[in-house]
C-alpha cells in the first residue's frame, strides 16, 4: 500500500483568512499559504475535512461538494470545504426534537 505523504495544516486567525499548509514530499519540506479562494489537492482536502479519500469522492458523486478539475485531476476550493465544515458542524449541534 501507498503511504501518503505527511501533511501539516495551520489555520491562520480567524480561519476565514485561509491556512498553511506543510508538506513532505521526497524528502523535501513543500510550504504555502492557501487563501479561501486557493486549490486544494485531494490528499489536502481530506486531511482539512478530516476524512478519507473514499468519502471525498463520495461527497462528490452525491453533489454535496464542488470540485474543479484540472488536467484529470480534482482541486477543491477552501471556501467550499470551510462551508461543508460549518454545516456538517451545524448539522450536529442543533438538537432533535419531537413533538
Amino acid at each position: 500500500m501507498k503511504k501518503l505523504p505527511s501533511i501539516e495544516i495551520w489555520w491562520l486567525n480567524p480561519p476565514t483568512e485561509g491556512l498553511i499548509i506543510r508538506r513532505k514530499i521526497r524528502g523535501d519540506i513543500y510550504e504555502r499559504k492557501v487563501k479561501p479562494s486557493g486549490l486544494l489537492s485531494s490528499t489536502e482536502a481530506c486531511k482539512v475535512l478530516g476524512i478519507t479519500i473514499v468519502y471525498l469522492y463520495r461527497l462528490v458523486e452525491k453533489g454535496k461538494l464542488r470540485v474543479v478539475r484540472r488536467n484529470g485531476n480534482l482541486y477543491f476550493k477552501l471556501k467550499d470545504l470551510i462551508g461543508f465544515k460549518l454545516r456538517k458542524k451545524r448539522l450536529k449541534k442543533e438538537p432533535f426534537l419531537i413533538g
